[in-house]
């Protein structure tokens, strides 16, 4: 389990590096691959400028992570949620006939999203709650991309131009948004499957 959360990232780039190549095998623009890559990059940002601002102590706290903080949200779940989301975008859907290619991308990246979850909650590095709101990040992410191309461009203009930058100054500024974690908040659920 340490070395499939370990080898995680490098999974989900895979993925978006086979969503890649497919899109291009059917005749997909390059440049319409960027785009969708360019949305990845954005996602990512804001999934890790999130980590920087929201403060939330781990379950295991200093002795399973070197932060005690950051929990919310997973970055590996994120990371893997946004990147199988972006496969699947790669790879576009053929007209009159099954894509069996575009299910196995849906099933497998599903799973996998699913597995690494599993795993950052049972190695106790993250609460359920931010694996959850991990998944629902990518799941935004997923309808953004699935969005008309001008929700789209109208989507990274906003989150590009306002979204980011004030993200990332709260950060420089040092700003933190305290979050009590379940165990804070006496939460008998996550305290249980933690045990």
């Amino acid at each position: 389990m340490i070395w499939f959360t370990g080898a995680a990232p490098f999974l989900a780039a895979t993925l978006v590096g086979i969503g890649a190549v497919v899109a291009l095998r059917r005749g997909v623009t390059l440049v319409d691959v960027c785009r969708v890559l360019i949305l990845l990059a954005v996602g990512l940002l804001l999934v890790e400028g999130l980590k920087l601002v929201i403060d939330r102590e781990r379950p295991g706290g200093l002795l399973q992570h070197p932060t005690a903080s950051s929990s919310f949200p997973s970055g590996h779940v994120a990371n893997a949620a946004l990147c199988v989301a972006s496969a699947i975008a790669l790879v576009h859907r053929l007209r009159g006939q099954r894509d069996f290619v575009r299910a196995a991308m849906i099933g497998a990246g599903s799973s996998f999203v699913l597995a690494v979850a599993f795993t950052r909650i049972y190695l106790g590095l993250h609460w359920l709650s931010d694996v959850t709101g991990s998944m629902l990040l990518g799941v935004s992410f997923g309808g953004v991309l699935s969005a008309r191309p001008m929700v789209r461009r109208r989507f990274l203009a906003a989150l590009g131009l306002l979204g980011l930058p004030v993200l990332y100054l709260t950060v420089a500024r040092g700003l933190r948004v305290p979050v009590l974690s379940p165990a804070a908040q006496g939460d008998p659920v996550q305290g249980r499957l933690l045990r």
